[in-house]
């Protein structure tokens, strides 16, 4: 993987002049009109292959490719295995001559959103979301080193899942690729059939939502990538949902230092059937650990703490890890501080299908815990936003209470995520 996001050109909702997204922008900002909008496409984005301006027509077909970016994890045999994986693949079968992969067209050609205003006929995935994940799952053995085989549990986080569709025509009954003309075979085109099943309608388009604040009105606040918006006015948290934007608990730790990097995390209340992990005294049995805790704090609610940003797979597991198993108890701050706040990159869905991964690594006896974290079901029951403040020290930022430091660089590399 290389690190870098592709872009995406998207005319501006209001004025109509040109905006450049990187991939992983949620916040359009137009610099003609300065118009700020909320990038949203569920249940992923569809982008398109610029076609060759000498093979721009009207008869286009558009061929769906799966693209996934993001972080694998696998409890293997008794240790944790991971990794970042950035690939792609056909989303159809049956035509002849049309490459497996984009390979790196994705990254050097202009892409835009799908939708109707693009002339062509758009083929539907025959391969499902669900089954590339699995086909991805299914391959973990050839992009993860040294596996034992004997693997419990594997995981997909913080991944950017997205189709991409490549232009093709025909011409003289050979199927051509509209970006460099050349053929690619002789095999007919797929006929535009009377099944639902045929999906010539393109995709809809991204929805592009006013970041206005729900409760008071207010311009909402967040640097592009986020996807929790803080309102300066009323100090509240809002995360985009099926409906438009709904309200996230969120507090801050307290602050012992200045010159501070706030940084979010996910705490997150979870049933784990089957294990006794109700408490923090039930944590530090599991992960064996002695901790001089008075009755008081041993009976608390266990919680999951876990990044809410994109970050190496190797700081996601630390990170987690050290805050997990500190369970900071503090009174909890709802006023933000005078600071920026990091950008929340990884939402709390995928922080919840991480928790698997994580209640391997803190355990103690992985191999006696890893059959039982497979066998286990894991229920949501609540969630908030927890900032801790990080100070710099050389080139880490340091998190005293929760025992933790990560690189700065960490940061800078994780925002390409």
């Amino acid at each position: 993987m290389n690190g870098s996001n592709f872009h995406i050109h998207q005319s501006c909702p209001q004025c109509g002049g040109t905006v450049v997204l990187e991939e992983t922008d949620r916040i359009l900002q137009c610099p003609f009109c300065r118009v700020r909008l909320f990038v949203d496409q569920r249940p992923h984005f569809s982008h398109v292959l610029a076609p060759h301006p000498d093979h721009a027509r009207k008869d286009l077909l558009f061929v769906p490719y799966w693209r996934f970016r993001g972080l694998v994890f696998a409890l293997d045999g008794n240790r944790v295995a991971h990794r970042v994986l950035d690939t792609n693949a056909r989303a159809v079968e049956g035509l002849a001559g049309m490459p497996s992969s984009l390979g790196l067209r994705p990254q050097a050609l202009s892409l835009r959103f799908a939708g109707p205003e693009i002339p062509g006929r758009f083929l539907a995935p025959s391969l499902s979301r669900k089954d590339f994940l699995k086909r991805l799952g299914n391959g973990l053995r050839g992009r993860l080193s040294n596996l034992s085989g004997r693997l419990f549990f594997q995981a997909f986080i913080g991944e950017a899942l997205s189709l991409i569709y490549s232009p093709v025509f025909r011409e003289d009954e050979a199927l051509v690729d509209a970006i460099t003309g050349r053929n690619l075979s002789a095999e007919k085109i797929p006929q535009a059939g009377t099944q639902p099943s045929s999906g010539t309608a393109p995709p809809d388009p991204p929805a592009f939502r006013p970041t206005l604040c729900p409760h008071c009105g207010d311009d909402l606040e967040g640097e592009r990538d986020t996807l929790v918006l803080f309102c300066p006015n009323c100090h509240s948290s809002w995360e985009m949902g099926p409906s438009g934007f709904h309200p996230v608990d969120t507090s801050f730790a307290p602050l012992h230092s200045q010159g501070t990097a706030w940084l979010p995390f996910w705490a997150l209340d979870i049933r784990c059937q089957g294990l006794p992990l109700e408490t923090a005294d039930d944590l530090a049995r599991l992960a064996n650990i002695s901790r001089n805790m008075s009755p008081e704090a041993a009976s608390r609610p266990f919680r999951f703490l876990i990044p809410a940003f994109k970050v190496s797979p190797k700081h996601l597991l630390l990170l987690a890890r050290f805050a997990t198993l500190a369970q900071p108890h503090f009174p909890p701050r709802g006023r933000p501080p005078r600071a920026p706040l990091y950008p929340v990159t990884l939402p709390a869905v995928e922080a919840f299908q991480f928790t698997p991964i994580l209640l391997g690594a803190v355990a103690a006896g992985k191999e006696d815990i890893f059959p039982k974290i497979r066998d286990t079901r894991f229920a949501f029951r609540d969630k908030s936003l927890i900032y801790f403040p990080f100070r710099r020290l050389g080139s880490e930022w340091i998190q005293d209470d929760l025992g933790c430091a990560i690189p700065a660089n960490a940061l800078r590399w994780g925002r390409r995520l």
